[in-house]
């Protein structure tokens, strides 16, 4: 059983859980649909939450950036990690060390 096997639900659980929030993100409320939603472990995952209907809920993706980032309190989720903020967060860190003799 690889990473995301036993990460995620089943794509018919997704669909399931999507349908028992009524097509909702369960952060916003907007409307979702499969192909835009993720998964969310209520109890994280790290922490031995299971990847069960239980423990889980269906987020749009920005949403679950920002309830990652939320719990962790440590600006890990996407957005502080990857892509154009990810750059200039290196950046900013490249700059700092090596000027910092100045």
């Amino acid at each position: 059983m690889g990473w995301n096997e036993r990460r995620n639900l089943s794509r018919k659980e997704r669909g399931e859980k999507l349908d028992e929030q009524g097509g909702r993100c369960s952060v916003c409320g907007g409307s979702l649909d499969m192909d835009h939603a993720e998964c969310h472990h209520e109890v994280k995952f790290s922490e031995g939450g299971p990847s069960t209907k239980f423990n889980t809920s269906m987020v749009h993706e920005d949403c679950h950036d920002d309830l990652t980032e939320e719990q962790r309190g440590d600006d890990f989720g996407r957005k502080g990690h990857f892509g154009a903020d990810r750059e200039k967060k290196l950046r900013k860190s490249f700059d700092e060390f090596y000027n910092d003799d100045e």
